[in-house]
């Protein structure tokens, strides 16, 4: 999931660059990254339980 999250993340910001003349912003694709990985962890897996902020903090201790 989190490398699915990356590629989605890493496939709209070029469309955004490319299409709209968007800035490539290195610090808001990673935290899209983060936050997409995160929401798709959240409602896909039922164990998963770890608030948004222990995944931004810590995500390799909230993936064990």
């Amino acid at each position: 999931t989190v490398w699915r999250a990356s590629v989605w993340t890493l496939w709209n910001h070029k469309n955004a660059h490319i299409f709209r003349n968007h800035v490539l912003n290195v610090d808001q694709v990673f935290e899209t990254i983060i936050f997409k990985s995160w929401l798709w962890l959240s409602s896909k897996l039922g164990g998963f339980k770890s608030s948004f902020y222990e995944w931004y903090s810590h995500p390799d201790q909230c993936l064990k």
